[in-house]
């Protein structure tokens, strides 16, 4: 029999006090958002940019978890993917927001993961677990009861007003993969919704980061910070990995730019 580990709901803090010990950090976060927003050129994809990033955010610990779990799956097609469900739904996603409709919230979430995944799909409606680890362990995640509770909260966080974009952001993702409110597509949800809010509810194709191919770049990493926040309610790793990637991208436009100018 697996062992079963529960996961409880992640506490999600109050955003004028929760930050005092990462203001420099949130500060370049929200800087280079709105350096990225207002650049209007695509965020590099390739391969050898993501490679470089990878090499700053690997955590430490990624290594032992990876001598015990195998690799997720790669989709090759996710980002594609993930990219046309935001441009589809980003609008929506806003206007649920603006309206304060929970309902309307949870029925383009819905939408989004049956894009995503390809079929029909819709709220869980009973207990769900992960398979079990090497060591024969499993997760419980938090009771499906909780989810229109959890959905409204997760609407107030982003309504927020003492809260800046980059943190709503990042904060959405991971309220929504705590709760795990689909029985598949989870991760996948919760970037679409992260670009959505981080663009400002916007069609903005040059704004969606290619986070899934920084995470298969960096296995483990992304898991490693959320279960810090989870197990002990430390933000600090996930608010630096985020901040690593929008301050390499930013870079990495500015340097597109001098090479531009220079052809000229």
């Amino acid at each position: 029999m697996p062992s079963i580990i529960s996961r409880t709901l992640v506490h999600i803090p109050d955003f004028r006090k929760a930050w005092d010990d990462l203001a420099n950090i949130v500060d370049k976060l929200e800087s280079d958002r709105t350096h990225l927003l207002n650049t209007y050129k695509p965020i590099p994809h390739s391969e050898a940019w993501i490679k470089r990033l990878a090499s700053q955010l690997a955590h430490p610990l990624a290594e032992f978890v990876s001598a015990s779990e195998s690799l997720p799956e790669f989709r090759g097609n996710a980002h594609d993917l993930e990219l046309e469900a935001t441009l589809k739904h980003a609008e929506i996603i806003g206007e649920s927001i603006a309206r304060n409709d929970s309902a309307l919230f949870g029925e383009s979430l819905c939408s989004i993961a049956s894009d995503l995944i390809g079929r029909e799909m819709r709220f869980r409606d009973a207990t769900i677990t992960t398979t079990s680890d090497s060591r024969g362990i499993c997760v419980m995640f938090p009771d499906h009861r909780h989810i229109p509770a959890r959905l409204s909260e997760l609407i107030s966080l982003i309504r927020s007003s003492s809260c800046p974009i980059a943190l709503k952001a990042i904060s959405s993702q991971v309220v929504l993969l705590n709760l795990h409110p689909f029985r598949d597509g989870n991760g996948r949800v919760a970037r679409v919704l992260f670009n959505s809010v981080f663009s400002e509810f916007r069609r903005a194709e040059h704004l969606n980061i290619p986070f899934y191919h920084i995470r298969n770049m960096t296995p483990f990493t992304f898991e490693i910070c959320v279960r810090m926040i989870e197990l002990r309610g430390s933000w600090k790793e996930l608010v630096t990995y985020y901040s690593k990637i929008l301050e390499s991208l930013s870079a990495e436009l500015d340097n597109q730019g001098r090479l531009s100018t220079n052809l000229l």
